[in-house]
């Protein structure tokens, strides 16, 4: 009988969860998510200490804001493939959970979104910089942000 418990064990430890509602530290809503709700919170409280230097109140912009998950990788928008957007007006979110059974959420558009979100949705042209929907992102260094980030989480060290 103790194989068969081991096994049973072994088998639903190994399960990717249920779809959930996670609620994170700062307020994030995320819905439909198949990810652990831990990775989420860890997510978020790596970047909202790494962007304080330059998005200070980034915590306190994703309060009550719901982030939507959707199956797959990639959605079609305004005729371009997108793994996630940000409608900052409706205070949400959406980003693909991604096919990988162990994707984690700093490996989707999850993260990514938060930026926008902490920015309002605005992405200020730098200086001799050209305007566009991340103009200011490489100036400021949200790219390397969300790379060091996941590369911290990886470590398994934020």
């Amino acid at each position: 009988m103790r194989p068969l418990a081991l096994t049973a064990l072994l088998f639903a430890c190994g399960q990717k969860p249920e779809p959930q509602v996670c609620i994170t530290p700062c307020g994030t809503v995320v819905l439909r998510s198949t990810m652990y709700c831990e990775d989420f919170k860890l997510l978020e409280r790596e970047l909202a200490a790494r962007l304080a230097p330059t998005l200070p109140h980034a915590c306190e912009s994703w309060r009550g804001v719901t982030a939507w998950a959707h199956d797959g990788s990639s959605s079609v928008l305004r005729g371009q493939l997108v793994a996630g957007w940000a409608e900052c007006h409706l205070a949400r979110f959406h980003f693909h959970n991604g096919y990988e059974l162990w994707r984690r959420p700093w490996h989707t558009a999850y993260a990514h979104e938060l930026v926008h979100i902490a920015q309002g949705c605005e992405s200020p042209t730098p200086p001799g910089g050209a305007p566009g929907d991340h103009a200011d992102w490489e100036y400021r260094g949200y790219f390397q942000t969300l790379s060091d980030a996941a590369e911290a989480l990886d470590r398994g060290s934020p």
